[in-house]
C-alpha cells in the first residue's frame, strides 16, 4: 500500500476550481506510478504517437492500494482523472479494451518542485567533500576491496561538473531524494542515457523555471521531452 502523500498542498488549493484531498491523492499515486522503475510497471507502458511514455492506470489497483480512497468507485475516479487532466496535469488515453493509460505533463512539477529543491545544508544535504566520502563508501560488499563506482555516485559526479561548467560555483545536492531519483532512473535507463537527459535539461527552458535541482531534471517529464527531442532529431 501507498500510505504517504507528498504534494505541494498551496499550490494546489490555489488551482482554478476546488482541488480536493482526493485530487491531491490521486495525483500523488499517479506521479509515483508514472515514475516508478519496477519492472512489471514497465511492462505495462507503451510509447505513443506524440512519443511521450504512458503507463496504464488500474483503477482496482489503485483503490486497494490508497486508503484515502476507501469506498470511492471507478466511476468517481473516472471524475477526478478529468479534473486533473483540465488542469493539465496529465494526459490520458483508451486503448486496449478501454484501459485507461496515463502520461505526465510539464505542469505536475509545480506541484513536486518546491519538495525537490535543495533545502538548507545538514546532514542530508552534503557539499564536494561528502561526494568523494560517497564514492568511497558505496562500493558493493562483495567489491570491498576493489575502488568501484557506484552509478549512482558516477550521475552525481556527472551532474556536479555540469552544473559547475554553467554556475561557475560549486552545487548543492540533496544526497537523499536526489539518490532515490538517480536511482531509479539510471535502473531503467542507464548511464549513458541518463547523462543525455542532464545535458537536455541543462538547455532546456525547465533549467530556467527550476533551476539546477537534480530530481526535476531526472523527472518523467525531462525524460519524455528528452525522448521526443531525440526521436525529432533522428527524422
Amino acid at each position: 500500500m501507498k500510505y504517504n502523500i507528498n504534494i505541494n498542498q498551496e499550490k494546489l488549493s490555489k488551482l482554478e476550481g476546488k482541488a480536493t484531498v482526493v485530487d491531491g491523492a490521486v495525483l500523488d499515486y499517479i506521479y509515483y506510478l508514472c515514475s516508478s522503475p519496477n519492472e512489471e510497471i514497465e511492462k505495462m507502458r507503451f510509447v505513443g504517437n506524440d512519443k511521450l511514455k504512458y503507463t496504464w492506470l488500474d483503477y482496482g489497483w489503485m483503490l486497494k492500494q490508497m486508503p484515502l480512497l476507501k469506498g470511492r468507485t471507478r466511476a468517481s475516479l473516472v471524475t477526478v482523472l478529468k479534473r486533473l487532466e483540465d488542469w493539465k496535469f496529465i494526459k490520458t488515453c483508451l486503448i486496449e479494451n478501454q484501459r485507461k493509460y496515463i502520461t505526465l505533463l510539464p505542469k505536475i512539477e509545480d506541484l513536486f518542485s518546491n519538495l525537490n529543491r535543495p533545502i538548507k545544508k545538514s546532514k542530508r544535504l552534503q557539499d564536494k567533500s561528502h561526494l568523494e566520502n560517497l564514492t568511497n563508501n558505496n562500493n558493493n560488499k562483495d567489491n570491498k576491496d576493489k575502488k568501484v563506482e557506484s552509478p549512482v555516485t558516477t550521475i552525481f559526479n556527472y551532474w556536479y561538473e555540469r552544473v559547475k561548467e554553467y554556475t561557475k560555483t560549486e552545487p548543492m545536492m540533496d544526497f537523499g531524494k536526489d539518490g532515490v531519483k538517480v536511482k531509479q532512473v539510471v535502473k531503467v535507463m542507464g548511464i549513458d542515457k541518463v547523462k543525455e537527459v542532464i545535458d537536455w535539461y541543462l538547455e532546456s527552458d525547465k533549467v530556467e523555471k527550476f533551476g539546477f535541482n537534480l530530481s526535476i531534471a531526472l523527472s518523467n517529464d525531462s525524460c519524455n521531452r528528452w525522448n521526443q527531442d531525440n526521436e525529432a532529431f533522428k527524422r
